[in-house]
C-alpha cells in the first residue's frame, strides 16, 4: 500500500501540472473535471 500510495502522490502532483498548463487554454475547465475526464 506504501508504494502504491506514493505513486499516486506523484501521478496526481504530475497530472496537477499539466491540468495547469491545459488550464490556460481552457480556463472553464476546472482541475476536477479534467482529472475525473481521464
Amino acid at each position: 500500500m506504501g508504494m502504491a500510495g506514493r505513486n499516486d502522490m506523484a501521478r496526481h502532483r504530475h497530472l496537477s501540472a499539466k491540468s495547469r498548463r491545459k488550464a490556460k487554454n481552457h480556463p472553464q475547465i476546472t482541475f476536477v473535471e479534467y482529472y475525473h475526464k481521464l
